[in-house]
């Protein structure tokens, strides 16, 4: 699972955890989990199956909760502070003697320069400290400290010129504002140049100001365990960074496993008393409303008021700066387009204040201090012509050799450590919420951009020129220098600093969704978040559920919905609106409003089931996703030049082109997980860093570019499903081992059925003899190479014995630790034959649709079960076999003798669990019923401190049958549903799935009397007079064919939608080929796979013409919309039913009306759904709409067959009321239809697939013979009523009870004899 999101005050705990020794070693251990990004199932931790969610920016948000877990709808405020402010406060000085001492430094005015004490406190929670005291700043030690900001390669002379900050004398006169064309003097500025403490005190070998106290976990600056107390700079980042994924991995091994990625609407929260928002702020970021009641509330407020800490290291020299003016802005930034471009720009950012520029020529005499010179740069850009960055990590190379850092190298991270920690997790959650959505639900998306978003937060005053660089202008030109007050895109403290605020923008959001539906006012933006033709075929309102997710990625904000009606989707909207200008002040000018109108009016806040997410296109009807096609098609032109160059020329690719464009392919990777296993070579590549790559020279290399560009090509017309790229808990597990002779293994079921497995393959002797030992020290295959191969074969087992992989789990076991490495990175580093193993394991991945591979490790000595397949070829005396017979038979009869004692508890209780999930059948209902209902069971047992197993050893039969009646009366009652009496035959259930339960554990089932399939007698006594209770059972009636015409002619006029039309051949289809519901019409509310019946898809339909000669031949599968709506007839082939029975066949041949037959309204649907999508996998049930992607459920065809019934007189002509007609009277009125022109029971019993439990056999006539003439004696109206009683003649009952089974001896069928 993804990471869950942390709160401050879980971190403290956390953060401990993380650097132990013991949470170390478990790090080492492979996980059930993809470590790169979603670390989904983790083998570690709590009982081998913890489970990984999110560590979020929630700034502890703790809610009160009543004794039942729920939480409680309170007044008082949301979220628990982190401690109340204390007093102490740090004073802005203007700087401090040149020896150290005790000696307070003299303070100054921010404002106005003048002595006092400074107006910039900065607040420290009490909680913050280790020791909390109220004795007030007395105790603060602050103490200037060496900074980073050294010259690398630099003389002595240099050295001291760095420090030495500009002139001789230190001025407060400010410089000279300019406006930006004239040139002329902008007037003086009002405020002073604030010279900064560390500007003015010389370096000296003492360490940092160490405080008595720690501020809160979360809220604190990052920090180095291996030096804590010093404070961190970009030029530590990786440090760090190894750090935070180290202690991001022991997170994840502690964390439970998460009920779900979705929040469940619960709508209790009520809104506190507002507090009093600041007046006056220096920029446009400033809490308010809700966002007061947040614990990051007093550390947004101190940017808001003050603007953020920019410590960027000493004061460049006169040297450094003039050195970094002559070499002027990026490359980029001097192109006539881009300057005229910028000149725009800036011009708009003057106006808004955001930015201020001066002559160099009046500021060069008296430079401010902390003035520091980066170059510009103006990169290409989606939604505009150049996006500006600020390139802060430019270093810079003086004339005399030495390098200066750059600015991001020196500053000091001080922004919240837990600020940027969602960055790399917003994108998988999303993938995993997909994942996670029922196949019927719609999952509707929006985006709401914060507009110039880190020019929202300013910096402290005096402290913007770290941030100043040269004005991009033609040659011949006056140097003009731009200063902005704002965080710099490219200052490596920016994204921190900007997340603070938007992520508890994100919290409060959800604090805002979670109150009741309908309560939050309307927002003046909402208009631009309706429109989708989706959203306009929700009603307005419902009761239903509502399911959200809310992310948000730096400036992105990403609501998520699983809504029943316009106005659920319409409160998440407001509720993130409004939390966005809780954070971000609106402005009354729409234009300039923190919400970007912009991106709104091109649809970005728009509810769709269609929406681009940062970089990548989602589909939420069908939950897939692929690259956006701009950037596949930009990628694949690149791979199509390098291999057209490899084959045309000599010429090599630059490394750093090939760098650059290998990192977007590992991008496009996420939405197609077989391409990460396809780049081990081009690993090998980045670690050799040539001058040039060239792939005619390396054709492995080739074959591998050859093979990304196939996978991106194909990804346009086969999107990802999201399950596809996320693991889970495994329906399957694989063990296996390999030696020096061959390899073996074995294969079980978890939670899908599957066969136990036991295989072995001995090696050939080419590998043997290639194989490193001490005796073939020059092999070249090494011990793991053939684990991995071995890892390989067993997949490949795994694709047979299993019964279908399509987005399934599978979790594989190794003893080899490279193996397991390999796998869960699916990359190797060193060995090229693992390279290409993986690779060819990789595409098997892509070809099954298999979700992600779970390795993991098992210890050698826990690996006796496949050691002995391994080694059964003469290795290993004791364990040699001569025939496969002779291995099974000792797997299903010794091995728990052979296995060592402390071992046999384990492997009993692995095969123990193999065999329930076999013999739990495959239907994924019926097994969740089962389970559910024994862990009411086992609830029920506790309190009275009976055995849920019932054994005859601890229970009387006396309490065997009271506790097994009264469950029954607790299930009856509907204590375990909606709370209303439920049916004698579901309680009949639940007591059959306990009985089953301890049956499958204990070989005896309790709730039947001993040798007997007898229920016990007062069980039995009991279910039969709740029956007799019980009223009749309403059976739906048969329709006649006049009902799916009449609604098939709807369809056909010209001003019906696409709806009316497809539930018109939807029906005519359904009542000729006597279709299941299931078969034809989604069902809401029903996950995939829950019951047997497939839909049927596109390539599911067969069109058949007749040639001259009157035989009939397949129409291709592409071949035009005119040959297939000629078609003579057509087939529909079943994947499954819910008889079991596969793979069966209905024929059917056209009727001869040219639009009310079944064949043309197969074609008609095919047709329309062709020039919509190429995927042939789309249900027969898909109708489109503006592109949209829409389904008909069985409500919709209820409700069409009842208003057709209505319209047609049923009640007065037939009888029938309309209550009585439903989705079945289609089967049964085709089967009624059959019977009344003539038919044999046999023949309509093949045509309905109707069957007996033992009838094995496939229809042997061929399928035009039998179904001949059928659809044509199916038009006729034969008048039949309804009397009381039943049908006229209504053979439905008939077909269904009448025997059709094999005999054993004759082979012939009932009637046949």
């Amino acid at each position: 699972m993804e990471e869950r999101r942390i709160s401050w005050k879980e971190r403290k705990k956390v953060d401990k955890v993380a650097m132990s020794e013991d949470s170390r070693k478990m790090t080492d251990q492979a996980e059930w989990s993809n470590v790169s990004r979603p670390l989904l199932y983790n083998g570690k931790g709590k009982n081998e199956t913890s489970t990984i969610h999110t560590t979020q920016f929630t700034h502890a948000t703790v809610r009160k909760r009543n004794e039942g877990g729920q939480r409680t709808n309170h007044q008082q405020p949301h979220y628990d502070s982190v401690g109340s402010p204390s007093k102490l406060s740090m004073k802005v000085s203007a700087g401090g003697p040149s020896k150290l001492s005790m000696k307070p430094p003299r303070e100054i005015d921010l404002e106005s320069g003048t002595k006092g004490p400074s107006k910039l406190s900065v607040k420290l929670s009490r909680e913050n400290f280790m020791s909390a005291t109220d004795e007030g700043p007395s105790k603060l030690s602050v103490k200037p400290h060496r900074d980073n900001h050294e010259l690398v390669g630099s003389p002595s002379k240099l050295s001291v010129k760095a420090f030495a900050g500009g002139p001789s004398k230190l001025s407060m006169k400010p410089p000279r504002e300019i406006g930006l064309e004239s040139g002329t003097d902008g007037g003086l500025s009002k405020q002073s140049v604030k010279p900064s403490r560390e500007s003015l005190v010389p370096p000296a070998d003492v360490g940092p100001s160490k405080l008595s106290v720690k501020p809160a976990a979360g809220l604190a600056p990052p920090e180095l365990a291996t030096q804590q107390g010093v404070p961190v700079t970009g030029a530590k980042t990786q440090q760090l960074r190894r750090q935070n994924k180290q202690q991001r991995k022991v997170r994840l091994g502690n964390q439970d496993e998460p009920q779900s990625y979705w929040k469940n609407h619960q709508g209790f929260f009520s809104i506190p008393t507002p507090k009093q928002a600041p007046q006056a702020h220096v920029n446009n970021m400033c809490p308010s409303g809700l966002a007061l009641e947040h614990p990051a509330a007093e550390v947004l407020l101190e940017y808001a008021s003050g603007g953020c800490p920019t410590l960027t290291g000493n004061n460049w020299s006169r040297e450094m700066i003039e050195a970094a003016i002559a070499r002027g802005t990026h490359k980029s930034a001097r192109s006539p387009e881009a300057i005229a471009y910028f000149q725009s720009e800036i011009e708009q950012k003057l106006a808004a204040g955001q930015v201020k520029v001066y002559n160099w020529d009046d500021i060069k005499d008296n430079l401010p201090p902390q003035m520091k010179i980066s170059p510009l740069a103006l990169v290409p850009h989606k939604s505009r012509a150049f996006r500006a960055i600020l390139d802060l990590s430019f270093r810079l190379r003086l004339e005399s050799g030495a390098t200066v850092p750059s600015v991001n190298e020196t500053s000091q991270k001080t922004a919240p450590k837990a600020a940027c920690e969602q960055l790399g997790h917003v994108l998988n959650r999303i993938i995993h919420a997909m994942a996670e959505a029922e196949d019927d639900a719609k999952v509707f998306m929006a985006k709401f951009d914060v507009k110039d978003g880190f020019w929202r937060l300013n910096c402290q005053q005096g402290e913007e020129w770290n941030f100043a660089y040269v004005l991009p202008q033609e040659e011949g030109k006056p140097v003009k220098i731009v200063v902005p007050t704002s965080l710099q895109m490219g200052w490596i403290e920016s994204p921190p600093f900007f997340c603070a605020a938007s992520e508890t923008a994100r919290d409060v959001a959800e604090d805002y969704v979670e109150t009741p539906i309908g309560s939050r006012p309307a927002h003046k933006f909402e208009a631009y978040t309706k429109g989708d033709a989706a959203y306009q075929q929700l009603p307005a309102k419902s009761d239903g559920p509502l399911r959200y997710l809310i992310e948000v990625y730096v400036d992105d904000f990403i609501p998520l919905a699983i809504a029943r009606s316009k106005e659920q989707l319409d409160h998440v909207a407001r509720g993130m609106m409004e939390a966005i200008h809780d954070v971000f002040p609106p402005n009354e000018k729409d234009e300039e409003d923190p919400i970007a109108l912009k991106k709104l009016k091109k649809g970005d806040g728009t509810w769709m089931l269609e929406k681009d997410i940062l970089g990548f296109m989602f589909n939420g009807d069908e939950k897939t996703l692929w690259l956006e096609e701009e950037k596949r098609l930009a990628l694949l032109a690149i791979l199509k030049g390098w291999l057209r160059t490899a084959e045309r020329s000599t010429k090599g690719i630059p490394f750093e082109e090939f760098q650059s464009i290998l990192s977007k392919i590992r991008h496009a990777f996420i939405a197609i997980p077989a391409g990460k296993g396809l780049l081990s070579p081009c690993n090998g590549v980045l670690r050799l860093e040539p001058q040039f790559v060239y792939l005619q020279r390396h054709q492995q290399l080739k074959s591998t570019i050859q093979s990304i560009r196939t996978l991106l090509r194909e990804s346009a017309t086969n999107p990802t499903k999201c399950k596809q790229l996320v693991r889970g808990h495994p329906h399957y597990v694989g063990v296996k081992d390999s030696s020096g002779h061959g390899v073996g293994g074995a294969v079980v079921g978890e939670t899908g059925a599957c066969k136990p497995t036991v295989f072995r393959v001995e090696w050939p002797q080419v590998i043997r003899d290639r194989l490193v030992s001490w005796t073939n020290p020059k092999g070249s295959i090494t011990n793991s190479d053939l684990e991995m191969a071995g890892l390989l074969l067993l997949w490949l087992v795994m694709e047979e014995v299993c019964p279908d992989l399509a987005y399934k789990h599978a979790a594989l076991f190794s003893d080899n630790q490279p193996t397991v490495c390999w796998v869960e990175r699916m990359a190797s580093k060193h060995s090229i034959i693992a390279g290409r193993l993986l690779q060819i394991l990789a595409l098997r991945l892509h070809q099954t649709k298999a979700s992600p591979i779970t390795p993991q490790h098992i210890k050698g000595s826990h690996n006796a079960m496949t050691d002995i397949p391994s080694r059964s070829f003469g290795s290993e005396p004791k364990w040699h076999f001569k025939t496969d017979d002779e291995l099974l038979t000792f797997f299903n009869t010794q091995l728990l003798e052979r296995i060592p004692a402390e071992l046999k508890d384990s492997y009993e209780g692995d095969f123990r669990a193999a065999d329930a999930a076999f013999f739990a059948g495959r239907l994924e209902a019926t097994t969740k019923k089962r389970q559910t209902y024994w862990r009411h069971w086992v609830q029920y047992c506790l309190p009275v401190g009976v055995d849920p197993y019932l054994s005859h050893v601890t229970t009387s039969f006396q309490s065997k049958a009271r506790m097994l009646t009264g469950f029954a009366a607790r299930v009856r009652a509907g204590f375990y549903g909606r709370g209303r009496e439920v049916k004698a035959d579901t309680t009949s259930a639940a007591i059959t799935a306990i009985g089953q339960a301890v049956s499958l554990e204990h070989g005896v089932d309790p709730t039947k009397e001993e040798a007997s399939t007898k229920r016990l007698f007062p069980l039995q006594v009991m279910l039969d007079g709740w029956r007799k209770d019980e009223p009749p059972t309403t059976k739906k009636l048969p329709v006649e064919v006049d009902v799916p015409e009449y609604l098939a002619e709807e369809g056909r006029q010209a001003h019906a939608s696409p709806l009316t039309a497809a539930i018109g051949d939807l029906i005519l289809i359904a009542f000729y080929y006597l279709l299941r519901v299931g078969e034809y019409a989604v069902k809401s509310g029903r996950k995939k796979k829950e019951k047997q019946t497939q839909q049927f898809k596109v390539r599911d339909v067969t069109f058949f013409k007749r040639n001259n000669r009157g035989q009939l031949r397949q129409v291709p599968r592409h071949a035009q919309a005119s040959e297939l709506l000629s078609a003579d007839s057509a087939t529909l082939k079943l994947d499954n039913q819910k008889n079991g029975w596969k793979g069966v066949c209905v024929h059917h041949e056209a009727n001869g009306d040219a639009y009310l037959c079944p064949v043309r309204a197969l074609a008609r649907r095919v047709v329309h759904i062709r020039q919509n999508t190429t995927d042939d996998s789309t249900f027969l049930s898909a109708y489109f709409i503006n592109g949209v992607r829409y389904d008909i459920n069985n409500k919709q065809v209820s409700e069409a067959l009842k208003r057709a019934a209505a319209a047609l007189d049923y009640p007065g002509c037939k009888g029938i009321p309309i209550d009585r007609v439903d989705t079945h009277s289609l089967r049964s009125g085709g089967a009624n239809a059959l019977s009344l022109a003539g038919y044999t029971d046999r023949q309509i019993q093949k045509m309905g697939r109707w069957r007996s439990a033992t009838f094995l056999e496939y229809i042997k006539e061929s399928l035009d013979s039998f179904s001949m003439g059928m659809s044509k004696s199916m038009r006729q109206q034969f008048k039949f009523v309804n009397v009381e009683g039943g049908v006229y003649h209504d053979i439905t009952s008939v077909v269904v009870d009448s025997p059709y089974t094999v005999n054993p001896s004759t082979g012939q069928t009932t009637e046949e004899q």
